[in-house]
């Protein structure tokens, strides 16, 4: 494998949330020294399919005539960029089934990151916030960190990331790729915990776990807190907690890990990851601890 990764994958469906994932992606692009790579996945039922009512040439030629739209689309979409950035971006069109091509993709140029333009609510929606199954189906198959985006406030640089971390998951990789972020845009971490119980053994457990990680990070010059809070099960969630502190300390990033079991669908759904990835406006960075192994 690649020794190091010098680009940023970021689809786009031309939306105005996709486009915002990328005007994100410019500084971070900028501070790892690398190029992104814009990518449009023309849908499989729009890109080879016989078109009814047309004969097969004139089918191929409509097929032919919506791909040159569609480049034409990015090269707009990246002329435009480069009066913000003086990051290269590179233009990338693919047909097929929008999660699969994203997945291949990701496999030939090895990004360092992928930026996802994730769907957002308006703030007096009574809906509750979704990932639709191409964002699922990226988190839970690509090996490289995701940073999904679903608020509109538009975030130049990163001054605070919160680490929220429990007793269950692995930790190491994320507070090493932490380490690696906070460095890059001389940042402070909020390493937090969450618990649904005040039994004493768990927080004090807890509690030396997570002062541990704060001095691991401290000791290697990057500025560090640390911080337990008990909720009512019941009336309080996981997620909620994360994201309610988030917030109060005006974090830029969240990061988390995604969990990967046999039954991965029905583990991930409905778990605290996705309920933090589905309702945060902030943006959040999700690593799967099974395919980070050899990242």
């Amino acid at each position: 494998m690649k020794e190091f990764y010098n680009s940023i994958l970021v689809p786009t469906d031309f939306s105005e949330q996709s486009l915002i994932a990328l005007e994100q992606s410019y500084n971070l692009a900028y501070l790892n020294n690398v190029n992104i790579t814009l990518l449009h996945v023309i849908p499989e039922t729009t890109s080879g399919a016989f078109i009814p009512f047309f004969s097969k040439v004139q089918s191929n030629l409509m097929t032919k005539q919506y791909q040159d739209e569609c480049m034409a689309k990015l090269n707009k979409i990246i002329e435009k960029a480069a009066k913000k950035t003086d990051v290269t971006i590179k233009p990338l069109l693919e047909n097929g089934k929008v999660y699969e091509k994203i997945i291949e993709v990701t496999e030939k140029i090895l990004p360092k990151y992928i930026v996802l333009g994730v769907n957002s609510l308006p703030p007096d929606s009574k809906k509750r916030a979704y990932l639709g199954s191409n964002t699922l189906h990226v988190l839970k198959e690509v090996k490289f960190p995701v940073i999904t985006i679903r608020g509109n406030d538009f975030r130049n640089g990163c001054s605070t990331i919160v680490l929220p971390l429990d007793l269950t998951k692995e930790t190491k990789r994320k507070v090493e790729k932490a380490i690696e972020l906070a460095k890059y845009y001389d940042a402070a971490i909020k390493v937090f915990s969450a618990l649904l119980t005040d039994e004493t053994a768990i927080v004090n457990h807890l509690s030396e776990q997570i002062q541990e990680v704060r001095r691991f990070i401290s000791e290697r010059s990057v500025v560090c807190t640390a911080e337990i809070r008990t909720g009512i099960k019941g009336k309080d969630t996981l997620a909620s907690m994360i994201l309610n502190y988030a917030h109060e300390v005006d974090a830029d990033l969240i990061m988390i890990m995604t969990q990967q079991e046999n039954d991965w669908a029905e583990f991930f759904v409905g778990s605290t990851a996705q309920a933090i990835i589905s309702q945060s406006t902030i943006p959040v960075m999700s690593m799967s601890p099974q395919n980070m192994t050899n990242y």
